[in-house]
């Protein structure tokens, strides 16, 4: 189950929703990570679509970003894992949960 904030939780019910998603893919050993979240600065706002399952020890995920501007396509993220976080755009910010549970932030 996952916790959410009450300015989330109030954003979810509005009539108008702006998403917000946090992508951080940390490579195996965990020393280098790549950002490209919706907010990110060098790769922000470039996702078209995540099909993502999830179940109780295994999940998997489908991301497709758009690269019109370049760059993504000299990034190579083979044996990176990503923490995928859904949230929206809040009266307090960009909110979101991550996909294992209560976490906040990606871990």
């Amino acid at each position: 189950m996952r916790i959410i904030t009450p300015t989330l939780n109030s954003a979810q019910q509005a009539s108008s929703r702006t998403p917000y998603f946090k992508l951080i893919f940390t490579s195996y050993d965990g020393l280098t990570t790549v950002d490209l979240s919706t907010d990110s600065v060098t790769y922000g706002d470039r996702i078209l679509l995540i099909e993502h399952y999830e179940e109780p020890y295994n999940d998997w995920a489908t991301i497709a970003f758009r690269d019109n501007a370049g760059g993504l396509a000299d990034l190579d993220l083979t044996g990176y894992w990503v923490e995928i976080g859904y949230g929206l755009v809040t009266t307090a910010g960009k909110e979101y949960t991550g996909s294992t549970g209560n976490d906040s932030t990606p871990r």
